[in-house]
């Protein structure tokens, strides 16, 4: 049975039902947890993790009772629409092949900024991932397609290099948030993976050590931008 930890929350209603239904019991430490549900600010939760909490899986309470559990969302029927691979691109290259694949995507479903951070998310993690490349002197290309639903699109980014651990990822997002200063490292301090998740509903991680990593940011169309600023995002780390 999979554990869950409560951040920001009293008794709600209904959650005791979710909670049964889906074989999930709430225990009093987190450290114990497998899974982290909060109300409240992102960056707290974050700045507040341990190297020894093993949750993988931190979901906003509303994302909690919209999915009645703690899966991510369905993705079956998703429709592909661009397709890219990378190879030994510079900033600027990778930078002006997303705006080509990103800017046909405005349209009246959504706020026009939208694709602004899309672009954003799709930069950084590409570029992450070729740095990585090159530092490592590893072979193979990075590639990054975008999918889109009548309620979201989902970009997703992969490469054949397995450089990223769960445990690495929640240190970087939880220093960023506690310490809130800028640490420059050539493999990245956390900085950039904060900014995209905060830019996205759901961030879903599905890591093969050594193998591949691939990460798909998830954006609502939300008609307005304050309903993109005020979300609460999620997080999901599969690791093999």
């Amino acid at each position: 049975m999979k554990t869950v930890y409560l951040i920001g929350l009293e008794a709600q209603e209904g959650l005791a039902g979710i909670l049964e239904r889906n074989s999930l019991s709430r225990v009093e430490e987190r450290s114990s947890a497998d899974i982290l549900i909060y109300k409240g600010a992102l960056e707290e939760v974050l700045a507040n993790l341990n190297q020894g909490d093993r949750a993988r899986k931190i979901i906003p309470y509303d994302a909690f009772l919209m999915n009645q559990g703690a899966q991510p969302l369905d993705l079956n029927g998703q429709q592909s629409l661009r397709k890219w691979s990378f190879d030994e691109e510079d900033i600027r290259g990778v930078s002006e092949k997303i705006d080509e694949m990103i800017d046909g995507l405005d349209s009246g479903e959504h706020f026009g900024d939208l694709a602004r951070y899309m672009k954003l998310n799709a930069i950084e993690l590409t570029q992450n991932a070729l740095i990585h490349k090159r530092m490592a002197g590893k072979s193979g290309k990075v590639d990054l397609e975008i999918f889109e639903t009548s309620m979201f699109y989902n970009l997703c980014v992969s490469d054949p290099f397995g450089a990223l651990g769960g445990a690495d990822i929640l240190n970087k997002l939880s220093r960023v948030c506690s310490e809130k200063t800028y640490e420059t490292k050539e493999s990245g301090a956390g900085l950039g993976l904060y900014m995209v998740l905060n830019a996205s509903d759901w961030v879903i991680f599905k890591l093969k050590s050594e193998k591949q990593t691939q990460v798909c940011c998830i954006i609502n169309k939300y008609k307005r931008l304050k309903q993109f600023k005020s979300k609460s995002p999620a997080l999901f780390i599969y690791e093999e």
